[in-house]
């Protein structure tokens, strides 16, 4: 099987989206729409990327700078999913991979939220040199 990891496309939209929806994902493209998945792409702050495999995608990786008062930027990484008949075949490894050297290129650290209970996105990104910062609790208020 070849895996092209590639930025997204704006044609990328759609399975991108079914991905994010088909595997429970809380974030990423299925819930944006496709006028906010085609501003990420022309934002300079956000990378998507996706991996192509046998001409499908078949996973995605979203990340963008952060700047806040008071403390120093950073790369998040907002979602990564890879399709469950993909994974534990390195396609996720090469997603997180591209974001890492879009943040050593941004001479910025890296950071990525992830719900308790997800062992296996924790022990994957501990064996990508990740290491537990804090636990935290949000909020959201609807004011509209």
């Amino acid at each position: 099987m070849q895996v092209i990891i590639r930025l997204a496309e704006l044609t990328d939209y759609d399975a991108v989206a079914e991905i994010a929806s088909s595997e429970a994902s809380d974030n990423g493209p299925a819930s944006n729409g496709h006028d906010e998945f085609e501003a990420l792409q022309r934002s300079q702050d956000h990378r998507l990327w996706v991996a192509e495999a046998d001409g499908a995608v078949v996973g995605w990786l979203h990340a963008f700078l952060v700047r806040r008062v008071g403390h120093p930027p950073i790369v998040e990484i907002e979602g990564l999913t890879v399709s469950d008949r993909f994974r534990r075949v390195g396609i996720g490894s090469r997603l997180i991979a591209e974001a890492n050297a879009w943040a050593r290129e941004q001479q910025l650290d890296i950071r990525m939220h992830c719900r308790p209970g997800s062992d296996y996105t924790h022990d994957f990104l501990r064996h990508h040199g990740y290491h537990f910062l804090k636990q935290e609790q949000v909020f959201e208020g609807n004011h509209f």
